[in-house]
């Protein structure tokens, strides 16, 4: 059975909603199915906001399904076993990556709890909009289990909010609510549990406004960012030449200069 409902819609907005009851917990086959629709959606032209949500209430994603792991625990770890939580990681890893590489923007809506492998989704999305829900949590707890994030969480975590303020976070396992989630900047935006949906569309609406291919772009400026300003001032520079010479810009700024004639 599919963990994802996918929803194309004709606005070029496509909504990848997760559906594992009871909780969204995570496992290999959500994983890799997450990695094929995330791969087909990256190479359409067509669709031009991606959005991550849920269809199970209360729940954006959580952690590992540790069902999973009793047997073994209870047995003694293998080997062989040893071997088969480093191929999920790997598995997962590819996942997440490729969330974090896909050319259009990217919206988290989290509708839920989004603890584990669901707030390390949520953190290879562009932006993080969240039900203002005091109930819900957001966090990686992972220490508690004396487990580790294994989706990325520690970098990406690290990345978004600096070092002081994700170090607690990761080595005290704290769960954040809503409020103190955008306080830290670990989300954007807070909307009432209803009106979720209508936040997202709005997002979506101002991103529709911008270019796709200088959106995606942008994308690969800012992670060549990452690795040092020799490498994203090369990437701009590959970028803006790209751009520049596209149909789109040509339009849009013939367009603007048009406009600006008219005052």
């Amino acid at each position: 059975m599919s963990c994802f409902e996918l929803e194309e819609r004709p606005d070029g907005v496509a909504v990848v909603a997760a559906n594992r009851p009871p909780v969204n917990a995570m496992s290999p086959d959500l994983c890799a199915e997450l990695e094929q629709v995330v791969t087909r959606l990256s190479a359409r032209d067509d669709v031009q906001v991606v959005v991550f949500a849920s269809r199970v209430p209360d729940h954006f994603l959580v952690g590992f399904d540790l069902d999973f792991l009793a047997e073994r625990l209870k047995r003694g770890f293998t080997d062989r076993d040893m071997e088969e939580l480093r191929a999920i990681a790997r598995q997962v890893h590819r996942t997440m990556d490729a969330v974090e590489a896909m050319p259009q923007p990217t919206i988290a809506a989290i509708s839920g709890h989004a603890v584990g492998g669901g707030a390390e989704l949520a953190l290879a999305c562009d932006y993080r909009f969240m039900a203002d829900d005091a109930r819900f949590r957001i966090g990686l707890p992972e220490v508690l289990l004396g487990l580790v994030p294994a989706a990325g969480g520690t970098h990406r975590l690290v990345r978004l909010l600096g070092r002081g303020a994700a170090m607690p976070l990761l080595l005290e396992g704290r769960r954040l609510a809503p409020a103190d989630a955008l306080r830290l900047g670990l989300v954007h935006e807070l909307a009432p549990r209803d009106a979720l949906p209508q936040a997202v569309d709005a997002a979506c609406a101002r991103l529709r406004a911008g270019g796709r291919m200088a959106q995606a772009m942008v994308k690969r400026c800012v992670r060549a960012g990452m690795e040092g300003p020799q490498a994203g001032n090369s990437m701009e520079e590959m970028a803006f030449g790209a751009c520049a010479g596209s149909q789109d810009a040509r339009d849009r700024i013939l367009a603007f200069l048009e406009r600006s004639k008219r005052g």
